[in-house]
């Protein structure tokens, strides 16, 4: 597979996720077949942008992935998939934070 980056690169994972998604299925349960790893990897990419919660997206990051383990009920969902995608979305989240708290910083540095 070729490096990709940015959205295409996401989409890419996306794909691979889907297509993943169609081997070893554990039996679908009719009340929970329609929402997949896909579709779970696309709430977690916009989780933090449907309210105004206050708190920064790392922790909502880190309180999905922390929250994963009382998960009952998995349907089509793969956990290690997740994980994955949850973990580097965690990293990014975190690097994004630091980089804006740094230039806020400086920012003001530069203002005194």
């Amino acid at each position: 597979m070729d490096v990709k980056e940015g959205s295409e690169a996401k989409e890419v994972v996306l794909t691979t996720v889907a297509n993943e998604d169609k081997t070893d299925k554990p039996e679908k349960t009719d009340k929970f077949k329609a929402w997949t790893t896909v579709d779970e990897i696309r709430f977690l990419r916009n989780i933090g942008s449907f309210s105004e919660c206050g708190l920064p997206r790392s922790r909502l990051i880190s309180g999905y992935i922390d929250s994963l383990s009382k998960r009952s009920v998995w349907g089509d969902l793969r956990l290690v998939a997740l994980l994955r995608e949850a973990r580097e979305m965690l990293v990014e989240a975190r690097n994004i934070e630091a980089f804006a708290n740094y230039d806020s910083q400086l920012t003001k540095m530069r203002k005194e």
